[in-house]
């Protein structure tokens, strides 16, 4: 599985919202921070404010904040919120496009590592990226 620069750059942007003192922060200072193309982070907060994972805050001192305490937040709904696709393969997604999907010998153990991942995605939090980053507990 790899994942996408869509969703690489969402976690690290709202993992770095999540670990300032301050609630509102700019888009130029993440992206500054991040090293992300300010427009490329602007579509991606666009998918995130939608998703309401984000509040835009308008005006002088202006900015986004996260909606929800980083402990909430999950991986697989920031990777939601994007459109990341978690299916190692497109079987796992869509069995009956796959005329082998009944007969697969395989099938069963590519459908234990995805669901493997799923959980994983599920069960860690923006929080768990937080605290490495500034070391909160």
């Amino acid at each position: 599985m790899k994942l996408t620069t869509r969703t690489r750059y969402a976690v690290r942007a709202l993992a770095y919202l999540g670990s300032q003192k301050k609630s509102v922060v700019s888009l130029n200072e993440i992206a500054t921070s991040e090293n992300i193309k300010p427009k490329y982070l602007e579509q991606i907060f666009l998918k995130l404010t939608g998703a309401g994972l984000l509040n835009t805050v308008k005006g002088p001192g202006g900015g986004y904040c996260l909606t929800r305490d980083p402990r909430g937040l999950t991986l697989k709904e920031i990777m939601d919120a994007v459109g990341e696709s978690y299916y190692l393969i497109d079987c796992l997604k869509n069995p009956r496009r796959c005329l082998r999907s009944k007969n697969c010998t395989v099938r069963s153990h590519w459908l234990k590592l995805n669901n493997d991942i799923i959980k994983f995605f599920k069960e860690h939090t923006l929080y768990d990226v937080c605290k490495k980053i500034s070391n909160h507990d």
